[in-house]
């Protein structure tokens, strides 16, 4: 009995110290029901709000409050805004405006300030997927903002004013960024985009007060880049190799590896550690990045492409990670979301990091170690047929992986995956995990050969679409039970649908469509209560939070965006309707049920 409470004060020491690392400031801000200040609410990015003023009762009577035009027609929104006291922050796509808007009562969306970095406009043809930014970050008094064209800046968050500016990417070597930092005691944590370019994925740290950087962590190469020490210890033997961010890529195919981080980061304080994901192989074509004599995915499985890297946020050291797709050949970007929920798993409770893959499976890991503990497809998927637990490798169909100079027909999921990049959400008081999905699209692919050439794309595949039988369904908003793994329930649409998710104590989970819509559904059925016409795409978050009114409000971003430089959507490929529903212009859109 001594050793048992010995343990349990141990335990309680260990957490208290990890929560002491954590930045005190936004520990206490995203414990106050009302406040958003961070991307997903909190640490752990379950995006799940205390708030139930606004409930499945009241629903319907949601109308909007008021609104707010960005001015910027370039390009879609994909982020969410922040709360913090009586302000929001938002920022727009290229060239990055950021407004701090008041939420006093009779001023709502009066602008406080406004800011627009000078960049450099050679990121605008480059960027892979659109000129959007997925989240920008708050702590000490300063709005972290990282633009287009790789600068990281920290702005006064009362007045808008530089406080201090760092270069995070090399726009020479086409990196860009798109995703939001993370703050996690005193370091600003920030990945890059530019997976398409043959660059070598990485994430940096930045002192908080100064902006110097600390730390970078590449996602492979040698050690000493990747930040591999004695504390790196994963689970599997597949990554207990000596220098597995070269050993396993062929030659020095690791230097144009790619695996970039374009994701969200999410933070468990108790063991001060951060996670993340990493994207697609350099080139797709496989075949530059293995032996042509024994292409073996899993001899040359190219570490740490398509996988789940988790890091001490103060030193940048890598501490374990898992490789969800080995030797990543179509283009299953893992950037996605990694959720951070203790659940009950064989009646024991573990701490869990939860992944709805790219690549079509559904992941349940250890956090603290990286044991895989149950991986199930959610949506239409072939190329492997399930996951080995004890080895922790997916069980490949071997007529899906690619082979020069063949075209590898019905793969699925189609690249873009059963989940791309947008974020899910968690209620504990259903369980419940909420997430639009992809349905019904599969791709032939063929690998072709290609030459790297610094600044330019480094693909090597050629990419079909192919839509199943059931057209009429693309997508879903989707309930997944995460201990069990299975669907709870899903609302089907007819378009390819990228919208976030926020669900709350109210039982409501809030999404938006590309036909214009943003919705309210019944978090235990699926029920859709209520839906408004914005009048453009959503590929945005919603957020909920309490003015200083005290009432809840739940807001959204909207506007639609292009893909690439094409500006063109899977669904104008498919049936030719989006364009039907809305055009360019993005829009605040806040909602509240009224007195």
């Amino acid at each position: 009995m001594r050793g048992n409470i010995r343990g349990i004060f141990l335990a309680a020491a260990v957490s208290l110290l990890g929560w002491a690392m954590a930045n005190p400031e936004l520990v206490s801000l995203q414990r106050d029901q009302g406040q958003w200040v961070m991307t997903g609410r909190s640490y752990d990015g379950l995006r799940y709000s205390p708030l139930s003023q606004i409930n499945t009762l009241n629903a319907r009577r949601l109308q909007v409050a008021w609104t707010f035009a960005l001015g910027v027609q370039q390009d879609g929104v994909e982020g969410e805004p922040l709360v913090i006291g009586d302000t929001m922050y938002i920022m727009a796509p290229y060239p990055n405006q950021v407004y701090a808007l008041d939420l006093r009562p009779g001023r709502e969306g009066v602008i406080k300030w406004m800011y627009e970095p000078k960049q450099n406009e050679k990121a605008i043809p480059v960027t892979c997927c659109g000129l959007m930014s997925r989240g920008w970050s708050y702590a000490q008094g300063k709005i972290i903002i990282a633009t287009l064209d790789g600068q990281l800046i920290a702005l006064d968050a009362k007045t808008g004013k530089e406080v201090w500016k760092a270069q995070n990417g090399d726009i020479e070597k086409q990196e860009v960024q798109t995703a939001p930092a993370i703050i996690a005691g005193n370091t600003v944590i920030v990945g890059m985009a530019g997976g398409e370019f043959g660059n070598r994925g990485h994430v940096t740290g930045y002192d908080l007060a100064t902006g110097q950087r600390k730390w970078r962590g590449y996602s492979m190469g040698p050690d000493a880049d990747m930040l591999i020490g004695p504390n790196f210890k994963p689970f599997y033997p597949d990554d207990q190799v000596k220098s597995p961010g070269t050993a396993t890529w062929f030659g020095d195919s690791w230097q144009r590896g790619t695996g970039t981080t374009w994701g969200y980061i999410t933070y468990d304080p108790e063991l001060n550690l951060i996670y993340y994901g990493t994207s697609n192989g350099g080139p797709w074509n496989p075949k530059y990045r293995r032996d042509p004599n024994n292409p073996d995915p899993f001899v040359w499985s190219n570490k740490y492409v398509a996988s789940v890297l988790a890091r001490n946020p103060d030193t940048g050291e890598l501490i374990w990670a898992y490789q969800f797709t080995p030797q990543e050949q179509w283009d299953y970007d893992e950037v996605g979301d990694m959720n951070l929920v203790d659940l009950n798993i064989g009646g024991q409770t573990r701490k869990a990091l939860v992944h709805a893959g790219r690549n079509g499976f559904f992941f349940v890991l250890d956090r603290a170690t990286g044991e895989l503990l149950s991986a199930k497809p959610y949506v239409e998927t072939n190329w492997a047929s399930g996951y080995d637990l004890k080895t922790g490798r997916p069980v490949f169909n071997k007529d899906k992986l690619l082979v020069p100079g063949q075209v590898i027909k019905d793969i699925c999921p189609y690249l873009i995956g059963g989940k791309n990049f947008q974020p899910a959400s968690y209620s504990p008081r259903t369980g419940l995990f909420y997430f639009t999905t992809v349905l019904n699209i599969c791709m032939d692919q063929e690998a072709i050969d290609v030459d790297y050439k610094p600044g330019e794309r480094y693909i090597g595949v050629r990419s079909t679409a192919k839509f199943l039988s059931a057209a009429n369904v693309r997508s879903a908003l989707m309930a997944w039970d995460p201990v069990n793994q299975r669907e709870a329930w899903s609302v089907k649409e007819p378009f390819h649908n990228r919208s976030g998710t926020v669900v709350t104590a109210g039982d409501l989970v809030f999404y938006g469509t590309v036909d214009g819509y943003f919705k309210a559904v019944h978090a235990r059925t699926g029920q859709v209560l209520w839906q408004f016409r914005t009048g453009a795409g959503t590929y945005a978050n919603p957020m909920t939070y309490l003015g200083p009114d005290g009432k809840q409000y739940v807001a959204i971003l909207v506007g639609s965006k292009g893909f690439g430089n094409r500006a063109i959507d899977l669904d104008d490929v498919g049936n030719g309707t989006v364009g039907a529903f809305q055009r360019k212009g993005n829009f605040l859109f806040v909602f509240h049920v009224p007195n």
